[in-house]
């Protein structure tokens, strides 16, 4: 029981106030550098909210608290919880699948596509990648953009990735490139899989073994198109 003193939650509302009021004090609109903060702050509010309370529970008054905005600014930003909603993501993913995706030091193809799994994997295991997938799979349905988003910057960063380490590697000459997409292809479906029947059965993160076998699976697939 708070005696005397100003609970968290109120604490947080009056600091809001405050550098709100210090900010806009003698002001007219927000500078650029101002109003790219006031956005951020939005977006990382709006994902906070989303990711611990899900799209229908996410309240824009408390994502608007929590961004230190006023509701009529957060509306003013995006005019419905459905466009902010779709901000949050698409920055968050294109933040994912940068990281998700790295230069890899070029090499044979089992070095450059086993170095590119291992690193896919890492990026699997952790946290934020797996809200990023769990909130594709529960609001796919209700917002049908989501889907293609999640193909155009996850899956296509990573089909392009995967196709450049084949054109690029070392022995490349030892294998039909013609084929190159149809591989790529193979071993998204091979990695998704297998990490979406880890995920069903509980058993993420996943053991070395079974990292292993992951990388196994890409091998075998990768053999397919050697000329040999």
């Amino acid at each position: 029981m708070w005696v005397g003193e100003v609970a968290p939650r109120q604490w947080s509302v009056y600091y809001c106030r405050m550098q709100s009021l210090a900010r806009s004090r003698g002001r007219g609109r927000p500078s650029k550098s101002e109003s790219e903060d006031i956005a951020r702050r939005i977006v990382e509010a709006g994902w906070s909210a989303i990711i611990a309370n899900g799209y229908n529970a996410a309240s824009m008054e408390a994502i608007a608290e929590v961004a230190c905005v006023s509701k009529r600014t957060l509306y003013s930003y995006y005019a419905t919880k459905s466009a902010l909603f779709e901000a949050v993501f698409e920055a968050r993913l294109t933040t994912w699948s940068a990281r998700s995706f790295p230069d890899v030091k070029r090499g044979t193809m089992v070095q450059s596509l086993g170095t590119f799994c291992r690193m896919v994997v890492g990026q699997l295991e952790k946290a934020d990648t797996q809200a990023v997938i769990k909130l594709v799979l529960t609001e796919a349905t209700t917002f049908t953009d989501i889907g293609r988003v999640f193909d155009r910057h996850a899956f296509g960063l990573a089909r392009s990735r995967i196709i450049e380490l084949i054109n690029s590697a070392t022995d490349a000459c030892d294998y039909d490139l013609s084929r190159s997409g149809q591989y790529a292809d193979a071993l998204l479906d091979t990695i998704w899989g297998w990490f979406s029947r880890r995920a069903i059965v509980g058993q993420v993160p996943p053991t070395s073994d079974q990292t292993a076998d992951l990388l196994e699976r890409s091998n075998a697939l990768i053999r397919l198109l050697h000329k040999g």
